[in-house]
């Protein structure tokens, strides 16, 4: 009896653990945008992944390193109920349980998906980013369903239903009526990278991009949960590191130089002081990391389906941190 409480508890307390990770990284995001005029999605995400490859790509090699050692001391007991290495990492001797090709897929997924949403922070607001995240609920069910054909019950898709019209409101809201005026004469360019957009345009802008985020995510988050049940999470966390280390580089080597240059150079003191700019970064590459290394724990033990459900309670923490 005892076991199954903990069980069910376990993912209820770890879920709200996530949440609360992800309603700081959101706040600092947010804030970085806003106040320090940075949105440079690339390179903070860039510094999140180079944290989770330098923790965890180790750890893939010293585990393959002990597993090969067990492996002649033990006649492969030592791997006994583990997935099998049938697969090499290119240009090296590390090999895998899962073939290379699909790690370079999650990490794009996942550099995109990331982009995408911090990049939502500099059109529009932290509350209707935390909103429109939540429709990432009805797509995981549909990835779900259209890739492991997973089945739902009618209240599930009911509900599903809801999370997809609230987004519709929080749309039309934005649309009817956007926190500050629009502009009597629009730009006809797009604001750059590195700026904070919060009229008219740019809050649809925003929006948008926030629900392009969320179908990226939810394609993601199913795809996670099977990565980690089938292989192992050092292994799914190494090599998500390292590759979306490399795209992230690639993206911001072309897209955000100059951005991050007026960043850590050129920024106005008087709004956003070093230590202050250091702080909200070094805040988001650490609840990130620990949302990564918390969420590929509980979708080990859950779905992906039940993640977003649990992180449904990080709106709430979102305005707490706010008042």
């Amino acid at each position: 009896m005892s076991n199954n409480i903990t069980k069910r508890i376990y993912p209820l307390c770890l879920g709200q653990v996530l949440s609360i990770l992800l309603s700081l990284s959101g706040i600092s995001s947010s804030t970085l945008a806003s106040r320090c005029n940075l949105s440079t999605p690339s390179f903070q995400n860039m510094c999140v992944y180079a944290t989770i490859a330098a923790i965890y790509v180790p750890n893939l090699l010293v585990d393959r390193k002990n597993a090969c050692r067990g492996d002649e001391e033990g006649g492969g007991e030592h791997t006994k109920g583990r997935p099998p290495h049938n697969h090499r990492l290119p240009l090296t001797n590390l090999h895998l349980s899962i073939s290379p090709s699909y790690y370079i897929l999650i990490s794009f997924l996942d550099v995109l998906g990331n982009y995408l949403v911090v990049l939502s922070f500099s059109y529009t607001t932290l509350t209707s980013v935390s909103l429109i995240d939540c429709t990432t609920i009805p797509f995981v069910m549909a990835w779900s369903y259209a890739i492991f054909n997973s089945k739902f019950r009618k209240a599930q898709i009911i509900w599903a239903g809801a999370c997809i019209a609230g987004i519709l409101m929080t749309v039309a809201g934005d649309v009817y009526y956007p926190s500050s005026p629009p502009s009597p004469a629009p730009s006809s360019s797009p604001p750059s990278l590195g700026t904070f957009d919060s009229g008219y345009e740019g809050r649809v802008k925003g929006d948008a991009m926030a629900l392009m985020g969320s179908v990226v995510y939810a394609l993601n988050n199913v795809a996670a949960e099977r990565l980690c049940k089938n292989s192992e999470r050092v292994e799914y966390l190494g090599m998500l590191g390292l590759g979306a280390t490399i795209w992230s580089g690639l993206i911001m080597s072309l897209t955000e130089i100059s951005s991050v240059h007026r960043y850590f150079i050129d920024s106005d003191a008087s709004t956003c002081s070093s230590g202050l700019k250091g702080g909200l970064l070094g805040l988001y590459v650490l609840t990130i990391t620990l949302f990564y290394s918390r969420m590929t724990a509980f979708v080990t033990k859950s779905t992906a389906v039940m993640l977003n459900v649990s992180l449904l309670t990080s709106d709430i923490y979102s305005v707490i941190w706010q008042v």
